[in-house]
């Protein structure tokens, strides 16, 4: 199966779109225009998965507002509870 190359105005798009640091495009294009996709695969591999840890961070800081509005709706309840 052969696949047609991408062009440099998509790849910098995509690469705009996931967030890949602006000031490193360039240095990605140059890479990509010399053939060096193993290496690319490499460093879009190192872009994921620090993308992937600021989801779990998020994530995190999610659990811990759930937890918050948990319990502070269980107070609630608790004191209407008690005034009836």
């Amino acid at each position: 199966m052969s696949y047609l190359p991408l062009n440099r105005r998509d790849l910098a798009q995509t690469l705009t779109d996931s967030c890949y640091p602006p000031e490193k495009i360039q240095q990605f294009l140059e890479a990509y225009d010399n053939g060096q996709r193993k290496e690319l695969i490499t460093v879009l591999s190192a872009h994921r998965r620090a993308l992937l840890n600021k989801i779990h961070e998020r994530q995190g800081n999610l659990d811990c507002l759930d937890y918050l509005i948990y319990q502070l709706k269980q107070q609630s309840e608790t004191a209407n509870k008690e005034k009836s």
